[in-house]
Order: C-alpha cells, then sequence, then structure tokens
C-alpha cells in the first residue's frame, strides 16, 4: 500500500489566507443543501469550481480584529491540513467566515467555516443507495488506506462515520472532517465547553466511538488510532448492511449504556429470534450470525468483529485490513470477470444448491437448516444428493470450448447492467431442469427472480411468476406456510404498485388474516402485510380505514419494534400523509413533527426518508397556513432534492411544485409562478403532457398567473386543463371539475359574472351526479358557487348556500375545523357586500377567535377576515374599534407578509382612512406618508391605488396646516390624472 509523504512547497511556509472574500454564493445556494449536529453545508463558488462551505453554527466570530486573531491562532494547523495530499483524503482549500442572509447588517458577526472541494456524490451512504450495485469493497479499501495515510501522519481522525465519507466525481472513497481533531488544540475557542456541548462530533459520535473512550467520564476522551479502527468496523457495518451501528438502541443515552456493557455495534441474527419458534423449526445448535449481506463476502465479518476488539492493541491495523480489501476486491472482480464470459444462453454449472437469502428470522433459521441437510447428503430428496456426485472438476474444463461448438464462436459477454437479472432467470430455468419446478430451492429463485422483475418494473412478469412460485408453494408447503405467505404478501403489493388496488386489497386482507393466525397478531410479517393493507386502501381513497388501519400497525409495531424504529416510523408517515388527506391538518403536523424527529435521529436529518416526512409535514403546515413553516420545511427538501437527485427527478419535481404553493401562500405569486414552471416543464417531460400529476402543477401555475392580476393568460391555461383532463379523466372526473370550477373563478375576476355563473352551476350539477352528497368536492362547490353568487349579487342564494355549508362541515369535520370556519367568514362576507354589516359582524367574530386558536394568530385568512371586520366596524361609524382591528391587522401582516406586500400596504391605507375619520390626523398621517412611498415605489404614480393613498395623505396635510406639502401631493394628482 503507498503512503504519499505530504507535498512540501514555498507557499506553504508563508501564512495561510482567510480566503472569505473569494467566496460567492448564488441566489440558488442561499440555503444550506444538509445540516448536521453543529453545522450547515453551503454550495459557493472558488476560483470559479464549486466548493462545500461547512458553516459552524456554534462559532460565531465577532469584529474584524477577532477574526484576524484566530487566523493567526489556526494558521499553523490550517498549513498542516492542507497539505495532506492524498487520493483518499479530501483536499482542503482554507477557511472563510461566513455571513448568514438572516445576519442584520448592523451585527459584526460571522460564522467560522471550512471549505472544501464540491463533492456532488454526497456521503458514502447515499451514494450506495443511488448504486446498491457499487463494488462496496473497492470503496472500504479507500476508506482504509486514506486513514492508514492520515495515521502515517501522526492524524487521528477521531470522527469517522459514513456521513464523514464523501464520493469524489471518479467514485472514490474520500474521508473529510478530520481536520476538526487538528483544529481543538489550535484555540480554546474550539475547546469552549458550549462548543463541545453542542458539537459533540468534534470528538466523535457516539454510535461510531469505541469503548475505551468512555472509560473516564471526568475527562475528554483520548482519541487514538486504534480508536479509527473500531469506527472503521461500524463503517462497514454501515455500507456493508445498510445498518447503522447500535440500531436496535433508541437515543444516545441507550447507546452510551450499551457501550459501557461492552455491547458490540450489532446484535446478531440469532439473538433477534425468539427461542420457541427455532425449536420448533429445527433442532440444531446455531453459532452468532452477523447480517446477511456478510455473507457474500469471505471473512469480512470476521475482520468486522476484530475492529470490535475491547482490547485495542487487538484490532487489527490499517495496512493489514487495506491488504485483505485489496484481495477481497481482486477476487471479485476476478470472480465478476469468469461470469461475465458465460452467455445468457448457456446453463451454467453449480457446485452446489445454496436457497436463497431468507425474507424473516424464521425463514433465516428454516434456511440453515437446508444448507445442513444437503451439505451432508442428509436430504432424503435424492435431488438434493444428485449434485455431489458430479466431477465438476472435469466438467468446467470444458465449459468453454462446449460453449464454442455450440455457436461456433465466442459469445458476448452480457452487459454488468443485465447481468443480475440474466443470471437470475438462467438459476430458475437450471433449477427447473435440475430440480423440479416445484422443489423448495427452485421456488425460492422463482420468488427472487419475481421480486426482481418488480424493481425493473416489468409488472406482468412479476405476476407471473409470483403467481407460479404461490401455486407451487402451495402444492409443496401448504397455504399458510410462511414462505407461502411472503410471496402472496409481495403480488398484493405488487397489484398495489399496478393500481389494481381491490385485487391487492383482497389478497392482502387472506395473508394479514393468516399471519395473524399462524405467526401471531404482533410479529413483524404481520404487521408489514398490514402496513401493505394501509397503502392500499389509501390508494382507493379510503382514507379513514387506511387511518385506523396504520394506528393499529404502529400500536403493533411499537410493541414489537420500538417507538424509534424505522419501519415504525414509516407507518407513522403514512398516516400523516392519511391525515393530510382527511384535511386533519393540525393532527397530521403533529405526527410528522415526530416522524422527522425520530428519522433525523435514528437514521439522520439527509436521510431521503427523514426529507420525504418533511416534505409531508410541509403539505401539513401549508394546508393550515403556516406558510412561512412549509416554505422552511420545502427549502430544506427542495435543495437536498435537487443536490442529491438531479432538477429531472421526479421527486425533486415535486417538491419545486409544493414549495411554490407555500410562496403562493406568502403572496410571493412571482416566484411561485416560476417554480410552477419549472416544475410543470420538469413534470411533462418526466411523465408526459397528458399526465395528471402534470395538469394538477399545470392548474396550480394558472393560479399563480391569476393572483397576479393576469386573468386571461391563467384562463387560456384553465381551459386547457379542463380539456385535457376531460380527455385523460372524463368530464365529470373530480379533477376536472375542479378545473372548470377554476375557470368560473377566472371569469368572474375579469367581472364577467354570468359565464361564471353559468359554468359554475354546470360543474354544481355535475358534483351532485357523480360524488356522495357529503363528499369533499360536493362541499367545495358549494363553498366556490356560495362566493359566485355574491359576486353576482344573488345574495340570498349565497346565504342559502352558505348557511347549509355550515352545517354539513359542521356534522362532518366538527366547529373548529378550518374548513368550516372558512365557510363561516365567506358567509360573513357575502352579508357584507350586501350591506347587512350586523349579520358579517356576527359571523365575523364567530369565525375569528377559532381560526386564530386553529392557525395561529399571523395565519394570512386569519389576517384577511381581521381586515374585513375592520372595515365592518369603519362602513359603520365604529372608527375606533376599526382602528384597533386594523392595528392589530397591520402588525400581523408586517410579519407573516411583509411590509411591502400589496395585502400589508391595503390594510396601512385603510388604517390611515380611520385614523382621519377619528380626528387623528397626524398619526394619519404618519402611516399615510408610509403607505405613499411604499405604493409609488413598488406600483408606480399611475396606479389608482397609489392616487387614492396620495389624495388621502394630501386631505390629512390639508386639516393639519401643511399646504405646501398638500399642494406637492395634489401637483402629483393632477400630472398623473392627465396622463
Amino acid at each position: 500500500m503507498a503512503t504519499p509523504e505530504p507535498e512540501k512547497s514555498d507557499e506553504h511556509l508563508d501564512e495561510f489566507e482567510d480566503i472569505t472574500a473569494q467566496i460567492t454564493y448564488s441566489e440558488e445556494d442561499a440555503y444550506p443543501v444538509a445540516s448536521g449536529g453543529y453545522s450547515d453545508i453551503f454550495k459557493a463558488r472558488f476560483n470559479e469550481s464549486a466548493v462545500a462551505v461547512k458553516v459552524m453554527r456554534e462559532l460565531g466570530i465577532e469584529g474584524e480584529k477577532k477574526r484576524r486573531s484566530l487566523s493567526r491562532k489556526i494558521n499553523h494547523e490550517m498549513k498542516l491540513w492542507s497539505m495532506m495530499k492524498h487520493e483518499n483524503v479530501l483536499p482542503f482549500l482554507g477557511f472563510c467566515f461566513y455571513r448568514g442572509a438572516s445576519t442584520s447588517p448592523d451585527v459584526d458577526v460571522t460564522m467560522f467555516s471550512l471549505v472544501s472541494p464540491w463533492m456532488k456524490n454526497g456521503t458514502a451512504p447515499e451514494y450506495i443507495r443511488v448504486h446498491p450495485t457499487i463494488n462496496r469493497i473497492d470503496l472500504l479499501s479507500g476508506i482504509v488506506n486514506g486513514l492508514a495515510f492520515l495515521h502515517s501522519q501522526s492524524v487521528v481522525h477521531g470522527d469517522l462515520k459514513g456521513g464523514n465519507i464523501l464520493i469524489s466525481d471518479d467514485g472514490k472513497a474520500v474521508l473529510a472532517d478530520f481536520g476538526l481533531a487538528i483544529l481543538l488544540d489550535a484555540d480554546p475557542v474550539f475547546g469552549t465547553e458550549t462548543f463541545q456541548t453542542t458539537t459533540a462530533n468534534l470528538k466523535g459520535t457516539p454510535r461510531w466511538m469505541a469503548p475505551e473512550l468512555f472509560a473516564e467520564p471526568d475527562r475528554p476522551p483520548k482519541l487514538s488510532p486504534e480508536s479509527d479502527v473500531w469506527a472503521v468496523g461500524c463503517i462497514f457495518l454501515e455500507l456493508i448492511a445498510n445498518l447503522v451501528p447500535y440500531a436496535y438502541c433508541k437515543t444516545n443515552v441507550h447507546v452510551l449504556n450499551s457501550i459501557i456493557r461492552q455491547r458490540l455495534p450489532y446484535e446478531s441474527r440469532s439473538g433477534d429470534i425468539d427461542g420457541n419458534d427455532v425449536l420448533s423449526l429445527i433442532n440444531l445448535e446455531i453459532e452468532p450470525l452477523g447480517p446477511l449481506e456478510f455473507e457474500q463476502y469471505s471473512g469480512l465479518w470476521d475482520l468486522c468483529q476484530r475492529c470490535w476488539s475491547i482490547k485495542p492493541p487487538d484490532r487489527p491495523k490499517c495496512q493489514e485490513m487495506h491488504e485483505f480489501l485489496t484481495n477481497l476486491s481482486a477476487s471479485i472482480t476476478a470472480s465478476a470477470t469468469a461470469e461475465n464470459a458465460i452467455p445468457s444462453s448457456s446453463e451454467g454449472l453449480q457446485e452446489s444448491v445454496s436457497p436463497s437469502p431468507p425474507s424473516n428470522a424464521l425463514d433465516t433459521i428454516k434456511a440453515v437448516a437446508q444448507i445442513g441437510s444437503e451439505t451432508t447428503n442428509n436430504s432424503s430428496d435424492p435431488q438434493a444428493n444428485g449434485p455431489s456426485t458430479v466431477d465438476l472438476s472435469r466438467t468446467l474444463i470444458n465449459v468453454s470450448s462446449e460453449l464454442k461448438k455450440v455457436s461456433g464462436t465466442t459469445t458476448t459477454p452480457i452487459k454488468r447492467k443485465d447481468y443480475a437479472l440474466a443470471s437470475d432467470e438462467a438459476l430458475v430455468r437450471m433449477r427447473k431442469r435440475t430440480l423440479g419446478p416445484d422443489h423448495r430451492d427452485t421456488l425460492s429463485s422463482m420468488h427472487d427472480l419475481a421480486l426482481h422483475y418488480s424493481t425493473k418494473q416489468r409488472y406482468t412478469d412479476a405476476e407471473a411468476m409470483g403467481i407460479q412460485t404461490i401455486e407451487g408453494r402451495i402444492k409443496q408447503l401448504g397455504p399458510d406456510d410462511p414462505f407461502t405467505l411472503t410471496t402472496r404478501h409481495n403480488l398484493g403489493a405488487l397489484y398495489r404498485l399496478m393500481g389494481r388496488f381491490e385485487e391487492s386489497e383482497k389478497l392482502l386482507i387472506e395473508v394479514m388474516e393468516a399471519r395473524s393466525r399462524v405467526l401471531g397478531e404482533y410479529h413483524t410479517n404481520t404487521l408489514a402485510t398490514q402496513h401493505e393493507l394501509a397503502l392500499a386502501l389509501s390508494g382507493q381513497s379510503r382514507y379513514a380505514e387506511a387511518e385506523a388501519l396504520n394506528r393499529r400497525t404502529i400500536e403493533g409495531k411499537t410493541r414489537t419494534l420500538g417507538e424509534d424504529h424505522p419501519d415504525t416510523l414509516t407507518t407513522r408517515s403514512n398516516l400523516g400523509q392519511n391525515l393530510n388527506a382527511l384535511h386533519r391538518y393540525e393532527e397530521a403536523e403533529k405526527v410528522m413533527l415526530a416522524v422527522v424527529e425520530g428519522r433525523a435521529r435514528v437514521i439522520g436529518d439527509d436521510d431521503p426518508s427523514t426529507m420525504g416526512s418533511r416534505y409531508t409535514l410541509s403539505i401539513a403546515q401549508r394546508s393550515l397556513g403556516k406558510m412561512k413553516e412549509a416554505k422552511e420545511e420545502g427549502m430544506k427538501v427542495l435543495a437536498y432534492r435537487r443536490a442529491h437527485l438531479g432538477n429531472e427527478n421526479i421527486d425533486t419535481v415535486r417538491s419545486m411544485h409544493e414549495v411554490a404553493l407555500a410562496l403562493s401562500g406568502l403572496g410571493e405569486h412571482k416566484a411561485a409562478e416560476s417554480l410552477d414552471a419549472e416544475a410543470a416543464a420538469g413534470k411533462e417531460k418526466i411523465l408526459g403532457p397528458m399526465d395528471p400529476d402534470t395538469l394538477t402543477t399545470r392548474y396550480n401555475l394558472a393560479l399563480d398567473i391569476t393572483k397576479q392580476g393576469r386573468y386571461k393568460e391563467a384562463e387560456a391555461i384553465f381551459i386547457d386543463v379542463v380539456r385535457k383532463r376531460s380527455k385523460v379523466l372524463g368530464s365529470e372526473a373530480p379533477l376536472t371539475l375542479c378545473a372548470s370550477f377554476q375557470l368560473a373563478a377566472t371569469l368572474r375576476n375579469q367581472n364577467r359574472y354570468k359565464e361564471a355563473e353559468s359554468v359554475g352551476e354546470k360543474v354544481f350539477e355535475a358534483r351532485k351526479r357523480v360524488l356522495s352528497e357529503d363528499h369533499p368536492d360536493i362541499l367545495r362547490s358549494m363553498h366556490d358557487l356560495a362566493l359566485t353568487y355574491t359576486s353576482v349579487k344573488r345574495y340570498k342564494d349565497s346565504e342559502s348556500m352558505g348557511l347549509a355549508l355550515i352545517e354539513k362541515r359542521k356534522r362532518i369535520l366538527g366547529p373548529d375545523h378550518i374548513d368550516t370556519l372558512v365557510a363561516m367568514s365567506n358567509l360573513g362576507w357575502n352579508y357584507s357586500s350586501e350591506g347587512r354589516l350586523k349579520q358579517a359582524e356576527h359571523w365575523y367574530l364567530k369565525a375569528i377567535p377559532s381560526r386564530k386558536r386553529v392557525c395561529g394568530p399571523n395565519n394570512i385568512g386569519v389576517l384577511i377576515c381581521t381586515h374585513q371586520l375592520a372595515l365592518i366596524y369603519y362602513r359603520q361609524g365604529r372608527y375606533t374599534e376599526s382602528i384597533e382591528v386594523g392595528k392589530e391587522t397591520l402588525a400581523g401582516r408586517r410579519e407573516a407578509l411583509g411590509s411591502d406586500h400589496i395585502d400589508t400596504m391595503l390594510t396601512m391605507s385603510n388604517l390611515a382612512l380611520s385614523y382621519s375619520k377619528e380626528g387623528l390626523y397626524e398619526e394619519a398621517a404618519e402611516i399615510g406618508v408610509e403607505v405613499v412611498e411604499r405604493r409609488r415605489r413598488i406600483l408606480g404614480d399611475q396606479n389608482s391605488d397609489t392616487l387614492s393613498s396620495i389624495e388621502n395623505l394630501a386631505v390629512a396635510y390639508d386639516i393639519l396646516g401643511l399646504t405646501k406639502q398638500a399642494e406637492a401631493l395634489e401637483e402629483i394628482i393632477i400630472a398623473n390624472k392627465r396622463t
């Protein structure tokens, strides 16, 4: 193993410079692409190259003098770090001081940050998830090689874990964050109690730390090369078995207790199997087992266990590990080369018949029993003993020449990307001939092939193979055997993926009942089927039934696996989606906050599943009107998905759409339009122009345009969406009718009331024909039609529709549900439009307190209601009350929307009028000046709202005797009215 020496040059003898001035950030890089316990990662540019800026959140440095002082103190360590040149070590480019976008210009505080090249492939665990067939041994070899280099330079990493291993553009593993150990002794600021408490990662992450580091709790842990080697064993576990160390522990406290008790980072499979189950299946003693994934790599699990030797000197050295991994990788490559030489048309020979990896604990024991019987020739099945009588050495020598005789030439090797599937197909064919179609091993291979077809989205092939496997297993094992039930479960899941939800439901109910009977109600396999059945119910929009089943599954998984187990959290996440679909957004938000917290703690904040939970959380928050929170969560997910999945990935595109909805709710309609346009183009490319998902985003794009007053453009898009949905879904499909109703609203916004009324009534009648009386879309039609009736001055019809809607929503959703409260507010608006101000006041006062309680006082919808209430007081001449409510609304809109938002300026203008009517002319003039300045700057002098504000301010000046100021404003009015 080569151990390169650090490069030395004259420039490294100079002072290592702060490169803050050379780092640039684009607008799209304003948000971190990843966050950890103590730092945020931002993408930036340095000398025209992409770089990662690791910002230490807790390390704020105030003032230029302190920055220069710190730079001098760490200069030596920075130079040492920059000289660490190795292909498996992340290069260090320098340090800088980061000023956050939210930092006030008046505060000179910046965060100390480290700069390194941008690694677009992300961390090693992320890379493996995206490239599951990658040679993992090569990655491990690179990790150990890089660590050996650091140790040769007397540097201990101190925080080795999967998240600190990045993948270079050419697919090599590089060690990151080792420099933090170097900095610990550079300056007291890196060793402060606050910083260390917040950033335990500076001295290691508990799950990856060796037990000797906790030997003296009152003293700082003494890092060593041997403690790094312990962490290497944990990385083997991460990258080979996709397991974090101590996965059986919920929290770091549990981890520490396990370490102190000298429990290892992985509990053997045999320890997870109930003793009664074992005895009922076989009567043999089983050695402690490592993860199944290690079995394909000879000797690797033994090496991993040596890394976890309790005595540090007993752990292997990096050089020994590197040699072992290099040889193992070479043997894998040689094996792959030999396999690739066999053409797909040949029926290759195997030395022994091994069952496929089992799918659960019981299957594990059966698999062990099968292997034992076949290798010792104790089987009563003559087919099982057959292979031992074959002279394989002679047969294998002649394979190449025999293939040439058959084909007449040397065949082209199978492409690597196709080989795994071709191999599975060949194995099934061979086992059918040699063992028979109903042999247990043949059926096991068929089961695996069906799964493989499913992952390739070859659903028809997967279904056919699954049905054959089920028939064979029923014949050989019976309908209720765990193996049979596993294949039936998979077929039920496949039907769901194919959109055949009723077939999926029927089959999964049968499997669930059988598993409950055979394995028990709380067995993990029974719970897995319940989970899948809930998804099938959700696919049929039967969300209430899915919710009940998910809650039952969560109870079972919590009891069996623990509340923080990844499987439990997955079902909780599905429950959150059910609650969103049922419009029970408060409950959904509560559930998803817990899921996000749990997943961040258990599998990491930057795990795709955690990001998926954040996505669902943002939907709940947006639906509750918590637009700022929804935007914040959505932007995190979007930044992550852009960086890790790319802009043309469907999940990234869906995140764009969700963030656009939050932006629209905040009144940032231009930004929302831009994102929705990008999302619509992406969906059209990925899914096609007629896909329902594409049409949903185009529908929302039209809404963005509507909110900017560009009604003609929006009308054209709505018409296009209605036509396409009619063709794809049918003219009376709920989504088609929804788009038709928005078309009616757009016509209403253009004062084309009769057209709007006609379209709206047709949609309402169609919905009544195709939907149940209490369907949410019927209620939505009643809501929209009531608004249309108000617009065309059919106040009595609107009143009747509104009162009926309130009663329905109270009965179905409850009196405090947000949709019920919105209906109350809209009825108040109808009364206000009719001039029945007392009735309007009554309904607003009834809705506002509950809306504040449900959504918060600064919710956009709440502020619309308080704005309207202030107007109602004004129209009744109750100016003091109008001022009081207007001030509250203005404060809320400044906070929620910003002072430059058009709605905020409208509230300012109305408040100025109320002050004037109450004789408070100085207050009227003060706020009038602000609204005039903002409207002139944003809307322009010729805008009618701007001119109205100027007129009102001129009146206030005139009454106050400020004649010159009033005349100046009058000149502006005259000039612009003439124009």
